[in-house]
């Protein structure tokens, strides 16, 4: 950053260079484009220079193609001048002395004669610099950066053995990954050590281990060359650049073309892409497409995207290209895959080869760039809505859907209320997103579309009911849907769709809630996020619904609701019995032990299912919430499940108690506090092992919680308490709270500030229940303040 803005040596410059060079030295993997990368995007850096262009060069330095590359980025669109005097001529022309940054990535010497490719290339921009213009170059010879005529060499070193045993075992036991045990850490160390300090191996390794369960596959790979051991897609990465690439690699990085500069990419929907193409042919019968795509996306994302966001386990799930990846995509993809700005006026662009096509829409009607009935070679059609248009102006012309090579089409966002089409022109398609539409009913060909493996449906709130005949499409793996449309309950034969993955909301019939079940319990393949929606429409008759969820064992994220209108129900609406097997019907929703994250949301019962505080059952549990169960009482300690590390308990009108109590037959409290079950045979020292946030909201009757004398909250860091009125009682030794949220609670004091040692956040609403709690801290701080 000094040397990009650095102003004290431009003077220097002038009449001597005009155009300083900085050099990035380093092995392949060391990090140098990640480097570069980081500085290219800086705010600071994007202020400075009025223009930023970035070049991958690779193993040959074509100066005409190059400076090609460079005129597109300044003229942001493509090149259509021959003569390399032509394209110096617009440079110089359009550059106007402006001050810019280039990027020349992976600049190698390997074809020779770069000295006088170099004169050549750079000339032209010397020419046309402001002063202040850079040009960085990262490389991993020594030669380029002497021929290039360096003002500066940086040079990157392999990371100490510390850092890169620190990197891995984010990556491999980060949330959501492998347990770590003593014995796969001496392994790991031991892989790491063969990475010889270079990142993008430890990142690659450990993605890779992330997945591997037992000592035997690690020390599989520790007896390996790295090399030999990785798929051959990885050799791209190790191997040198993108010229590298297998040619599945090269399709689907290709495809990426087909999103703007500055888009967020939803990896799933990535993968669901290129699976759409064809490009995710697994090579073996152990592994679904979608796991081969999320290897190609792991070999892809260190090199081609940035500003990942991730979830609660740490997986990426939205992204976005960065200049790097996003230049050699488009230099790919040629004229295969194309954006078109469109709108009331038709642009002028040839699309006749095009077979990936992204409509960004600026006006308030749609007008294709060119007559559909052309665009035979068309296999991609995506309408994306400009940055900062308001409303939905995107209106799909029905010709769209008449090209007979259409695999994806994506309308969300289309301000329609209907969609026709031809079944037999739309044979193929195997990708359809009309989220976000208007739309109220689907058309009935819609299950003739045999091919389909990916239909999305969300936030299509005028949707009155989902396709009678969906089980038609026995190839469909990804149903996008949720509860903001008007339907009631899922089409029948669900169980037929044996491929489905993706099934974030299954809703209970009604009429015939046993069928639900059963077929539920057939979609062995589901994965990911499960909502069981409507469960208060079980019937008396359970023989179907035992154990129905334990054989889901690739679900991560299980919901479990009932109406929340059940709260109010009393004797004479609800009957004892149906009760009764309301609260059998929750014991048999015992989920299988590998669940990371469980929502129980409206619970009709008085007392949970004995699984739900089950550190046997739940053992793998790290996350838990529970709103809306307006019967309960009293709920058992939760300290027995050993990696749970966030917990809300929300909305809880007649809770009274949590731990160390239990309800007589009179709704008597007895107090047992300090007194251990018999089947508890674990010391107190090992009750909530992992728990990190805690949040108790909207809970007006509770009185207490209470724990086994000596328990402490060893690891809670973020503690609310709020709208708990009645709430005196608490462990409140809390050695690694850093931060702390009071709202409307009871008469709670504090002994000393010296429970809470690492406390950095306070926040209380200003009322007279808590001044003394208040005051106890300022007292306790400023005390501690003067011993110091």
């Amino acid at each position: 950053m000094n040397l990009l803005l650095g102003h004290h040596h431009e003077e220097e410059c002038v009449g001597v260079s005009a155009l300083p060079v900085i050099s990035i030295m380093g092995p392949m993997g060391i990090g140098k484009t990640s480097l570069v990368q980081l500085v290219y995007n800086d705010n600071a850096v994007k202020d400075y220079f009025q223009l930023r262009m970035w070049v991958y060069v690779g193993d040959g330095f074509v100066v005409k193609k190059l400076f090609a590359i460079v005129l597109e980025q300044i003229l942001r669109e493509a090149c259509r001048f021959e003569s390399m005097n032509e394209m110096a001529n617009w440079v110089h022309r359009k550059l106007g002395e402006k001050r810019f940054l280039l990027v020349l990535d992976d600049f190698s010497d390997d074809d020779g004669n770069v000295d006088d490719k170099w004169s050549d290339f750079t000339l032209p921009l010397r020419r046309a610099a402001a002063v202040g213009s850079k040009i960085i170059i990262s490389t991993r010879s020594q030669s380029v950066a002497s021929i290039v005529r360096s003002t500066y060499v940086y040079t990157l070193k392999p990371l100490s053995e510390e850092d890169c045993w620190s990197m891995f075992d984010r990556t491999v036991f980060g949330r959501g990954g492998q347990r770590e045990t003593d014995k796969l850490e001496e392994i790991g160390r031991q892989i790491v050590k063969k990475c010889q300090g270079i990142p993008l191996q430890v990142k690659i390794l450990g993605g890779l281990m992330r997945y591997f369960r037992t000592e035997f596959e690690w020390m599989r790979v520790l007896n390996s060359e790295i090399r030999d051991f990785l798929p051959e897609t990885y050799d791209a990465l190790f191997g040198g650049n993108f010229n590298n690439l297998a040619p599945q690699l090269k399709n689907c990085l290709s495809y990426c073309s087909i999103f703007p500069e500055d888009y967020e990419i939803e990896k799933n929907m990535l993968i669901q892409l290129w699976m759409a193409q064809g490009f995710l042919e697994a090579s073996n019968g152990d592994k679904s497409m979608e796991d081969v795509g999320n290897e190609y996306f792991n070999h892809l994302f260190p090199m081609s995207f940035q500003d990942a966001k991730r979830n609660e386990f740490g997986d990426i799930i939205i992204c976005k290209m960065n200049s790097y990846g996003r230049n050699h995509a488009r230099y790919i993809a040629r004229s295969k895959c194309q954006i078109v700005e469109v709108g009331d006026q038709m642009p002028r662009q040839d699309l006749f080869e095009c077979q990936h096509l992204s409509l960004i829409s600026n006006g308030e009607r749609l007008t294709l760039p060119v007559s559909p009935l052309k665009l035979k070679k068309l296999r991609t059609l995506c309408l994306l809505k400009a940055v900062g248009l308001s409303g939905r102006p995107v209106v799909p012309p029905k010709a769209a859907f008449s090209s007979k090579s259409l695999r994806v089409l994506d309308l969300s966002g289309a301000s329609i209320t209907g969609f026709s089409f031809s079944a037999n022109n739309l044979k193929h398609l195997k990708y359809l997103d009309l989220s976000q539409t208007n739309i109220e009913v689907l058309p009935k060909c819609i299950t003739q579309l045999y091919n389909l493996q990916t239909l999305k449906l969300e936030k299509c709130e005028s949707l009155r009911e989902l396709p009678k005949h969906l089980a038609n499409l026995i190839k469909l793996r990804h149903l996008h849907i949720d509860s903001a449309g008007k339907w009631v309950e899922m089409p029948q034969n669900m169980d037929r769709l044996r491929f489905l993955q993706t099934l974030p909301i299954f809703k209970l019939s009604k009429e015939d809630p046993e069928r639900s079940i059963r077929e539920l319990k057939c979609l062995k393949s589901l994965r990911g996020r499960l909502e069981i929606l409507c469960l208060e429409n079980a019937s008396s008759n359970l023989s179907t619904a035992i154990a129905f969820l334990k054989g889901l064992d690739n679900v991560h994220t299980l919901s479990l609701q009932w109406n929340d209108k059940m709260e109010n129900w009393d004797s004479e609406i609800c009957d004892q019995e149906r009760l009764d097997n309301i609260v059998a019907l929750s014991e048999m929703l015992q989920p299988h032990s590998n669940l990371k994250i469980l929502n129980i949301l409206n619970f009709p019962g008085a007392a949970f299912p004995t699984w739900v505080t089950s550190g046997f059952v739940l053992s793998s549990l790290v996350e838990m919430n529970l709103q809306g169960c307006c019967k309960l009482k009293h709920i058992q300690s939760f300290r027995q499940l050993p990696n749970l590390k966030v917990l809300n308990v929300c909305e809880m009108s007649n809770l009274k108690r949590i731990g160390g109590s239990r309800f007589d037959g009179n709704d008597n409290i007895v107090d047992i506090a300090g007194k251990q079950e018999a089947t508890i045979d674990v010391g107190a020292e090992t009750y909530y092992p992992q728990l990190k946030q805690l949040t108790l909201n909207e809970i007006p009757n509770l009185e207490e919680w209470l724990e086994d004398a000596g328990l402490t909250f060893n690891c809670l860091e973020q503690l609310t308490l709020q709208r708990c009125p009645k709430l005196r009682k608490m462990p409140l030794l809390l050695p690694s709270l850093k931060e702390l949220s009071i709202e409307e609670v009871g008469g709670m004091g504090v002994l000393s500030i010296a429970d809470w040692p690492r406390l950095q956040k306070f926040l209380s609403e200003n009322n007279n229940s808590l001044m003394e709690f208040r005051s106890l801290i300022t007292e306790s701080v400023q005390n501690s303040w003067m011993e110091d």
